[in-house]
């Protein structure tokens, strides 16, 4: 490994000036770095080639700037290419968010206000200003097929902007009580993860833009306050990993599971906060030597973390202790890293004001998979997230785990001077975070549904429910389970020694309850070791769990507004009858009733509450506390419940489903059996939730996911095609038939922007793969009747998007192919007629 600082990089940042981001284009070719100028803020792009060969450097011919902006008024704290490389977005102190694109280029010019040496040999022009954010914009985020740009902010809030059409915002998304600092997608696009100073991690679905799961535990002991917390989701999407989390008092980067979102693994040793996080682009598997046996080893990732304390360390996930670390790398804390997309070569800056690169070899990273591999990985991920701790069965997960080392010395560490040193350089560990201890109150995750912890239990059908399972996010309580892991006989080989995963580490401190999603489930413990055994063994009739009362129990049913929902069951009564209280505290403003039979189950968003009681009753209030119907009787006991908006969904123990429009005071679906899609086999319901237009959607646990529609009375289902090693019709075939698919489920889902989205994807694959007869039916359809027509069936809008200005989308990417110049030229025509009219 090499590593050189680009002195050259001073010649135009200014002396002394830090840098706080840095973000390498797609091609390799460029790199773009934006931090403070003399008196506003500074986007920088370079020339990739002098920092990749010395005699690039050396030779005056080559530019090593290729173009300067200073257009944002204050500093710039992010940069970022889209994964395209069209575009690239820089976010500042201005509030503002500007994205560039490259223009047609008319000759040198120079640098506004500097010496004629500094001179752009590339024109970058802006092309949009993003105006939403009240605070200093932290951080920006591509999403993986540049659909959608993220930005964070101090007002703390996350804005999503539809990036086909700037600056349409999608979502704002509300429930950080900090600045946000950092934001990360997932590969796979279900979700995008944001980090902020209220100690929190949270992670969003991209379907309706709600909470998943917020993560507080690594964060409880952190102190201080770090410029920027960027964290990072590795490129197979199983591994989420945070900045500035603390265990035991020392800093770590957290390591959180996409299944079940667990905290049992962090990167240890870094003497202060760590400020960035990033994972290589590429996955590897280990590299065959000359004459070795064509043993298949499990892929592994690659991460590099960035400190306050001026070092780099990169970790393998094969490995148990950093493969280098480079000491006091700058003079000030690092701010942001970047790799090629090779895999092989990093930058790395720092606000001091200066930029490093190293250069890594095959050798000492391994042999990166081909695209085929990788994607392979990625269809395992997707059947992943919708099975509960199925880690068991998952060799890709099962190898990047790591094995706890011992304790971490707290001798001198890190104080040697900017030297290279490989493995032993840091004194520290790729550590199991230490399970809670006997004695410590533990409070169970109320945003994972019933369902899922029959999952737990059904992968191992040998063990009784014995131990404790730990939760998948930060708060947590004891709840019987069968081992889902089965621990001290899963092994692993690391360097050719076998190593015995071991519960080590050092005990965490008192979880706290937390804040999670709208769609809450109870805080209730899995139904008896009976009920268990009915959905593992065959059975005439499904059973599905049903909640187990408990004496007392706290949820938040939404964070904006705040709002907690607190049960306490038999309470004892001056005459001797036992009642349960509920009760509701909204921004502070309190309401109470009491009912007859104990609680169960509650639910609830900012417009209804709901409960489920013993006696086999809903009831249901107003946020502030008003019945507004009479206790709903249930065929069967219930088993799931959910509130989104006006609506309510039950799922009962014979697999049943219910929806209800509160408002309305209609029965939107009424008692669907789900006995066909559950029975015959082990496959379960991973995750249920309901769409802020009633509509319910389940995640299986073979990977398959179906939403009810209400109007047909049907189920539809759908799950992604392996298209790797078919011939290409099938592939084609295949592709048509998932986009055709997708753009059929945002219909059913009622959802505009995923439907514009699969749209534009479907039209574009149509124009690249020559479909013309297909593509021209979708123009025909979207443009409807030129001449008004009274018997006319044309429907000008479609979920509120109006077909014509759709249509006006599609055509720029239509008349990308010279083949169909003729229908981008007649539609294009057509729609410039009824503008005239």
């Amino acid at each position: 490994m090499q590593a050189q600082s680009l002195s050259s990089l001073q010649a135009v940042m200014v002396e002394g000036k830090p840098i706080f981001s840095v973000d390498i284009h797609p091609d390799g070719t460029k790199f773009a770095t934006g931090g403070q100028g003399q008196d506003s803020g500074k986007v920088v792009i370079w020339n990739m080639a002098p920092v990749l060969k010395e005699e690039d450097e050396k030779n005056e011919n080559i530019p090593k700037m290729l173009c300067q902006m200073d257009n944002h008024l204050a500093c710039v704290n992010c940069v970022r290419w889209s994964n395209n490389g069209v575009y690239l977005a820089s976010g500042g102190d201005d509030k503002l968010i500007m994205v560039w694109k490259r223009a047609a280029y008319i000759g040198p010019s120079t640098v506004f206000g500097s010496s004629s040496k500094l001179t752009n040999v590339e024109q970058w022009r802006c092309v949009s200003i993003l105006r939403s954010h009240s605070g200093d914009v932290m951080d920006v985020a591509w999403s993986p097929h540049d659909a959608w740009l993220a930005s964070c902010s101090v007002d703390n809030t996350v804005v999503i902007w539809n990036a086909v059409k700037f600056p349409e915002i999608l979502a704002t998304l509300k429930g950080h009580s900090g600045l946000v600092k950092g934001l990360t997608w997932d590969p796979v696009g279900k979700y995008i993860a944001s980090q902020a100073d209220d100690r929190s991690l949270k992670v969003w679905r991209t379907m309706d833009w709600q909470l998943e799961t917020s993560i507080t535990k690594p964060f409880d002991e952190c102190g201080g306050t770090t410029h920027v917390l960027r964290l990072s989701w590795s490129p197979d999407g199983h591994y989420l990993v945070s900045a500035h989390a603390m265990n035991n008092s020392g800093p770590t980067a957290q390591i959180i599971e996409r299944d079940g979102w667990k905290t049992n693994m962090d990167f240890v040793g870094h003497r202060k906060a760590v400020t960035v996080v990033k994972f290589n682009p590429k996955i590897f598997k280990k590299k065959q030597k000359n004459g070795s046996s064509t043993k298949s080893s499990c892929p592994y990732c690659c991460c590099a973390v960035g400190s306050k304390d001026r070092s780099l360390s990169v970790w393998l996930t094969c490995l148990k202790r950093p493969l280098v670390v480079i000491h006091e790398l700058f003079d000030k804390s690092i701010m942001d890293i970047s790799w090629t997309l090779n895999g092989l070569g990093i930058l790395v800056c720092s606000m001091d004001g200066s930029v490093a690169f190293l250069d890594f070899s095959q050798d000492e990273l391994g042999d990166p998979l081909s695209e085929e591999e990788k994607h392979l990985k990625e269809h395992d991920v997707i059947e992943i997230s919708t099975t509960p701790l199925n880690l068991v069965e998952s060799e890709c997960v099962n190898a990047t785990s790591v094995s706890t080392a011992p304790p971490a010395s707290s001798s001198s560490v890190l104080t040697t001077p900017s030297k290279i040193e490989p493995m032993k350089a840091f004194d520290s560990r790729f550590t199991e975070r230490s399970k809670a201890t006997s004695g410590t109150a533990v409070v169970t995750n109320t945003n994972q549904t019933v369902v899922d912890r029959l999952k737990d239990q059904n992968l191992i059908k040998d063990n009784k429910p014995k131990d404790i399972l730990e939760s998948s996010s930060d708060s947590e309580e004891k709840i019987p389970a069968a081992k889902p892991l089965s621990a001290p006989k899963r092994k692993l080989e690391l360097e050719g020694e076998t190593v015995e995963k071991k519960k080590k580490g050092r005990p965490r401190k008192d979880s706290r309850l937390v804040p999670v999603t709208l769609t809450v489930q109870s805080p209730a413990a899995l139904a008896s070791e009976k009920d268990a055994a009915c959905i593992s063994a065959p059975a005439l009739a499904l059973k599905l769990p049903t909640p187990i009362p408990q004496k007392s129990f706290t949820l938040q049913v939404s964070s904006d507004p705040s709002m907690y929902l607190e049960v306490e069951n038999e309470m004892t009564t001056v005459g001797g009858s036992k009642l349960s209280r509920l009760k509701c505290n909204r921004e502070g403003k309190e309401w109470e009733t009491v009912l007859t039979s104990r609680i169960l189950t509650a639910a609830g968003s900012c417009e209804i509450v709901c409960v489920a009681c013993e006696k086999r009753t809903l009831s249901v209030f107003s946020a502030c506390g008003r019945r507004l119907l009479p206790p709903i009787i249930l065929n069967t006991p219930i088993s799931t419940l959910h509130c989104t908006g006006s609506y309510i969904m039950t799922l009962t123990t014979a697999a049943t489903l219910s929806v209800w429009d509160v408002h309305k005071q209609t029965v939107i679906v009424r008692d669907e059996s789900l006995q066909t899609i559950l029975s015959g086999s082990d496959t379960t319901v991973s995750q249920i939730l309901l769409t802020q237009h009633g509509i319910p959607v389940m995640s299986m646990s073979d990977g398959k996911a179906y939403c009810f529609n209400p109007s047909l009375s049907t189920c539809s289902g759908r799950q992604a095609a392996r298209l790797f090693s078919m011939p290409h019709l099938v592939q084609q075939e295949t592709t048509l038939a998932y986009l055709e698919n997708q753009i059929a489920a945002a219909l059913m889902l009622q959802s505009s922007h995923e439907y514009r989205h699969w749209l534009l994807i479907y039209a574009r694959y149509l124009v690249n793969e020559g479909f013309e007869y297909r593509l021209r039916e979708l123009c025909k359809d979207l443009l409807g009747p030129v001449h008004y027509s009274a018997g006319s069936q044309w429907e000008s809008t479609v979920m509120g998007l109006r077909k014509r200005e759709l249509l006006k989308e599609l055509l720029p990417v239509i008349g990308q192919n010279l083949r169909f110049q003729r229908l981008f030229t007649e539609y294009q025509e057509q729609l410039d007629i009824l503008r005239d009219k």
